[in-house]
């Protein structure tokens, strides 16, 4: 053997050393370099090795500090509830015993400060043949998966908080609705289409005087206590409503009570329809209406008097207008006899006779004008409603000029001044507003004394009416009376103070209540007055 044979095998167990080394320095070169921890035991759970990263995480001060010893003991055992664990029952151990690798999402390990630390390790086994004879884990920080556990934990804090809170305001809610529905007497009822189940709440059974408790539980349980005479038509009004005939459920009926009794209930509520229309849940409410029903009917049984009562009044206001006009009619002509001989007594012997006799023969001649003009009057104011015409658009400036015509002679007697700003266009009976503003004009210059009479006619727009205003100068009237002045044969002075029947202003009030309008007064002694009356206005 030469010397270059002898030489061969140190030279390739040298090669064998340094090619060795450079896997060992290569392999401590990438652990070195992982940002995540690594570290491998043996197959009893010694550490045989480690990168610094392991160490920092862990909050050793270098990976020496872990070789040799349990890691399980370490990242486990410091905890003393992780005392007594076995170490072939911690997740690390299980690619040991699998023979095969794994991942854990989220496994705790304890550093050497005794706190918690939230990771996600692979384990992978060291196999040699199919026998594991070690384990390499390599981990991080979950800080991700940290934070996302911690957003749950308050996501679902918040979550329950807000259940709690719902469930509170839900009971409040519920709270508030049972005492609403018992204060107002309001029955509810749910009822389920497709099993015939109906809930009654305890308002709804004590409604009918039964215990809140009461057995109610189907729909016969309604049905069956309907009062015969309204049960075919409550049933109908369900039915049209499962047909959709109508929008919404509605309903009056009588319904049995406890006692044996009946009480008048509306019945108010919607469904629910499936895709084919058919029902499936309703819910409503009962209310109970009796005593409206009882006041309805007397309602009812009020105005039937109360129309009768009209009707017998309209009669007999008509049979009074007949006798009025008939009296008044029959009542001219031998009064116009009496009238006519008196004139004729006087005309031939006053002053032929003695004074006594002159007295008694001028009072018939003045108290038969007065009747004469008193039943003209009372004739007039029956006449306001059976010999009305009409309606038709008036000129009110025509009918101011028509009034003073026919106050003629009395404007000029008294020296009478009246006047009369633009007047409106109305739909009315012209004689009658004729008759209306010529006596409110003759009562504006009778009334009167010392200055000359002066009457002005104004009027103005109120909304839907006209209002007419005629005043005067004349001798006013004390506010306590100015409603009596429109009363029938209603006098304030004598006969003998000032002329009349007392019958002018109320034939005036009836005019214009025909009208469908409304008269008054306003006036103070010495002050002279206004009297007004409104008319609609015609578009």
């Amino acid at each position: 053997m030469n010397d270059s044979d002898s030489l061969k095998p140190n030279t390739e167990s040298k090669t064998h050393v340094e090619a060795a080394q450079f896997l060992t320095s290569q392999r401590d070169a990438i652990l070195q370099s992982s940002l995540s921890g690594v570290f491998g035991t043996d197959q009893d759970g010694n550490c045989t090795f480690a990168n610094a990263e392991c160490a920092k995480i862990l909050g050793y001060p270098n990976a020496d500090a872990l070789i040799g010893h349990s890691m399980h003991a370490l990242i486990y055992g410091s905890k003393a509830e992780g005392a007594n664990v076995q170490p072939s029952e911690y997740k690390t151990c299980e690619a040991f015993q699998r023979t095969a690798p794994a991942y854990f999402a989220c496994e705790t390990f304890w550093k050497s400060d005794g706190t918690s630390l939230r990771v996600e390790c692979w384990t992978t086994p060291i196999l040699r043949g199919d026998q594991a004879v070690g384990v390499v884990v390599n981990f991080k920080e979950a800080v991700g998966r940290r934070e996302q556990d911690l957003n749950q934990s308050r996501t679902e804090q918040q979550l329950q908080q807000q259940i709690d809170a719902g469930r509170s305001k839900l009971a409040q809610v519920s709270e508030r609705l049972s005492l609403a529905l018992t204060r107002a007497n309001i029955g509810l009822w749910d009822w389920d289409a497709t099993t015939d189940e109906v809930y009654f709440s305890p308002t709804y059974k004590t409604q009918l005087g039964y215990s809140a408790d009461a057995a109610f539980r189907d729909f016969d349980a309604w049905r069956s206590r309907l009062h015969p005479d309204d049960e075919k038509m409550a049933l109908q009004r369900v039915e049209e409503y499962f047909a959709q005939k109508t929008t919404d459920y509605r309903s009056k009926f009588r319904m049995k009570c406890a006692d044996g009794s009946y009480r008048w209930l509306l019945a108010q509520g919607n469904a629910d329809f499936d895709s084919d229309g058919k029902p499936r849940r309703v819910m409503g409410v009962h209310i109970d209406i009796t005593e409206q029903i009882a006041s309805e009917h007397e309602l009812q049984r009020l105005n039937e008097e109360l129309a009768a009562a009209n009707d017998a009044l309209r009669e007999s206001n008509f049979e009074l207008q007949q006798f009025a006009s008939v009296a008044s009619h029959d009542l001219q002509a031998p009064l116009r006899g009496i009238t006519g001989f008196a004139k004729c007594l006087q005309d031939d012997y006053q002053g032929k006779l003695d004074d006594l006799a002159d007295d008694y023969i001028n009072r018939i001649v003045n108290s038969a004008t007065r009747m004469q003009r008193l039943i003209s009057d009372l004739l007039q104011f029956s006449r306001v409603e059976s010999r009305s015409e009409p309606y038709e658009l008036t000129n009110m400036n025509d009918i101011f000029k028509d009034a003073v015509q026919l106050l003629e002679s009395t404007i000029d007697a008294k020296h009478a001044l009246v006047t009369s700003e633009d007047l409106p266009i109305v739909l009315g009976d012209p004689t009658q507003l004729c008759q209306l503003l010529q006596n409110l004009i003759d009562n504006g210059i009778k009334y009167h004394e010392g200055n000359l009479p002066r009457v002005h006619v104004s009027v103005k727009r109120d909304e839907n009416d006209w209002v007419f205003s005629l005043k005067d100068n004349g001798i006013g009237i004390d506010p306590d009376y100015v409603e009596r002045v429109f009363e029938i044969f209603r006098r304030l002075h004598t006969q003998a103070v000032y002329k009349g029947s007392g019958i002018g202003l109320a034939l005036c009030r009836r005019i214009v209540d025909r009208h469908h309008g409304r008269i008054w007064a306003e006036s103070e002694p010495g002050q002279g007055s206004t009297f007004s009356f409104t008319l609609p206005v015609n578009e």
